[in-house]
């Protein structure tokens, strides 16, 4: 766990972490008794996917996924409603709990007059659309989860839908829009941008998600009541939250925390 801190520069030491090793994977939390120096690990037979008959020096690196930390704001997803649901709670106030959900998070988007609507505005396309997480993932690849930058959230797309058809999504998944976001074929004479300049350049071009253009829309001073470019976008949005909300059957829950949870009694094994 230290070395682990010291390698990412973690702030504290975790209380457990998920990863992988030899054929095992799971999460992992610091041993109650043992205090050596020795870095040691205890597999959990739950653990223990794949047994393999060889133990070299191969097996005996740990793939760090991600550092336990809380989320805040969690969604229930549609197993844990039907759990609630089978457990007694009426389905009255599950309906009216997604109703309430579905108009705090549609209502943000809707309010365009009071006083720095536009700050307030930005903001909500920005949740709703994960900005700000999808460009730091951009950043750090595969280091988000590592980072502690990114987790699971249960119920919901990894990444929201985009603007375009499932045709132009197929045609522009290259290197380029996968590393940047960006229409590539957009900008004029940025089109000539090398990938040695795409952090300083490729803002230039045209943002390919829906949620991404609205937020620099927003930036760049258009108000929605004025530019009927930013009003469909923002109306896109809406339907997108209420046709993700319906089909992926989540209820957001207010003052809410995600956590990892350990089951049953793990030093007990081996």
């Amino acid at each position: 766990m230290v070395t682990i801190v010291r390698s990412f520069n973690y702030e504290s030491l975790p209380a457990g972490i998920q990863g992988r090793i030899d054929g095992s994977k799971g999460f992992w939390i610091l041993h109650p008794t043992d205090e050596s120096d020795e870095p040691k690990i205890w597999i959990r037979d739950s653990q223990n996917k794949i047994k393999n008959s060889g133990f070299d020096r191969a097996h005996r690196i740990f793939d760090l996924l991600a550092p336990s930390r809380p989320s805040s704001s969690v969604s229930l997803s549609a197993q844990s409603i039907v759990n609630l649901f089978s457990n007694g709670i009426p389905d009255s106030i599950l309906i009216h709990l997604m109703e309430q959900g579905l108009l705090n998070e549609i209502s943000p988007l809707l309010e365009w007059d009071k006083p720095h609507a536009m700050v307030f505005l930005w903001d909500a396309v920005n949740k709703c659309g994960k900005v700000s997480g999808i460009r730091t993932q951009r950043l750090t690849a595969s280091l988000n989860r590592v980072l502690g930058l990114k987790g699971r959230d249960w119920g919901r797309d990894e990444d929201p839908e985009r603007e375009d058809s499932a045709e132009d999504s197929k045609a522009d998944e290259t290197p380029f829009s996968t590393f940047t976001g960006r229409n590539k074929y957009s900008g004029g004479s940025c089109l000539l941008l090398t990938y040695a300049h795409l952090q300083i350049d490729s803002f230039l071009l045209a943002p390919l998600a829906l949620y991404e253009s609205a937020v620099e829309l927003i930036q760049s001073g258009f108000h929605p009541a004025h530019s009927k470019l930013l009003f469909d976008k923002i109306g896109n949005i809406i339907e997108q939250v209420i046709k993700t909300s319906v089909e992926k059957c989540h209820i957001p829950i207010s003052e809410s925390l995600g956590a990892y949870v350990v089951p049953g009694r793990p030093f007990l094994t081996k």
